[in-house]
């Protein structure tokens, strides 16, 4: 996250307006107070995001997340969609691993280099086999998923049998209600303290309009699956 916490504060900085610090980058271009300061707040936005998403994928299994979606009335095909993506960042992970070592065996060490600039450009040499990797993996899960039967419940109009049953637990219940009533108080102290963020309203319209996309995405989705399972059904 370092890296993309320092290009977004240097953007800002370089590109806001006034007020300016005293000194300026190479006696050329100003750098602004304001633009630190904005640069900062949009960064550790996503700095958040992440270190959340990062928490989420090493104590969650996809599986039980997959099975988690599926068994609160989602779509199979869309569970094991959400599923099989968070199962795969380890895997690039693991494909990049390979690359690097193979670059190594090479006495290719740019991707191992503390320079930026030298592990940039190993960054570059690896995206291609790194892509690659992934397109020929995809097909072969793709593959492995249609001689398994993947379609065959939807095909036949009966409901799949899960091999875990995954049920909410007092603990989980009061994990839940121990959020809800922090990420409340936290709101309202934000409120009181005037510190809470104003959403200026081009956003708030812009955001709306995105959920309602987003909505009828899914609607639409979830639509075409279950029609296509129905239309699909053997006929007596």
């Amino acid at each position: 996250m370092l890296p993309l916490i320092l290009a977004i504060t240097i953007v800002h900085v370089v590109s806001d307006g006034p007020p300016l610090f005293d000194f300026s980058l190479f006696g050329l271009l100003p750098l602004s107070r304001v633009g630190l300061e904005a640069g900062l707040l949009v960064a550790f936005r996503l700095a958040a995001m992440g270190i959340a998403l990062i928490m989420f994928s090493m104590t969650t299994d996809p599986s039980d997340w997959g099975m988690a979606m599926y068994l609160s009335g989602l779509s199979y095909k869309v569970a094991f969609m959400f599923a099989f993506v968070m199962r795969f960042f380890p895997l690039l992970q693991e494909e990049l691993i390979v690359i690097r070592n193979a670059l190594t065996a090479c006495a290719y060490h740019a991707i191992g280099s503390r320079n930026p600039v030298t592990f940039l450009v190993g960054v570059g040499v690896s995206i291609m086999p790194l892509d690659l990797g992934a397109l020929r993996r995809i097909q072969d899960t793709a593959l492995a998923t249609e001689l398994r039967g993947f379609n065959s419940a939807e095909a036949q109009g009966v409901r799949r049998t899960v091999f875990r049953d995954i049920r909410l637990r007092a603990a989980d219940y009061s994990v839940m209600i121990a959020s809800f009533v922090l990420l409340a108080g936290v709101t309202v102290l934000s409120i009181q303290l005037g510190s809470f963020p104003s959403i200026p309203t081009p956003w708030l319209v812009f955001l709306g309009v995105l959920v309602l996309l987003f909505g009828i995405v899914a609607w639409r989705i979830s639509h075409t699956i279950s029609h296509s399972g129905s239309t699909s059904q053997p006929r007596a």
